[in-house]
């Protein structure tokens, strides 16, 4: 298509104009000059490529690395280390101890939960919070 329509195909297709312009919309592509082509699949939908220069940026267009994914890890519940955060730490707490003083705890009994985060950092709640510093 590169931004023109042809107008054979529309024919043949048995598309006006108008429904044309209504299927890019739709396709999430508003401008017929950011389409690079369009193909009318079976099943009636528009299936739309956008040109380069329309696409969104993406991570590594704009050099940036990759983004951590995975999931919060508890290592505390209810003021005690979880089965598994105890099986890691082999008593180095160190770290745990650090990131509570950080929030002002300094009772286990005060924490509800603490996570680790895919990219290292602590989340923690507290079982009372406003008690002992941070909310």
């Amino acid at each position: 298509m590169g931004g023109q329509p042809v107008p054979g195909n529309l024919r043949r297709s048995r598309i006006t104009v108008d429904e044309l312009l209504s299927l890019l919309r739709l396709g999430v592509c508003p401008r017929l000059s950011d389409a690079w082509l369009a193909v009318l699949e079976p099943s009636g939908k528009l299936g739309v490529v956008k040109k380069n220069a329309a696409s969104p940026a993406t991570r590594k267009d704009l050099a940036l690395g990759p983004i951590l994914v995975g999931v919060s890890n508890p290592v505390m519940r209810k003021g005690h280390l979880t089965q598994e955060a105890a099986g890691q730490i082999k008593g180095d707490e160190a770290w745990l101890w650090h990131a509570l003083g950080q929030r002002g705890i300094t009772q286990l009994e005060e924490v509800f939960l603490a996570t680790v985060e895919p990219d290292g950092s602590t989340t923690v709640v507290r079982d009372r919070p406003g008690v002992g510093g941070q909310p």
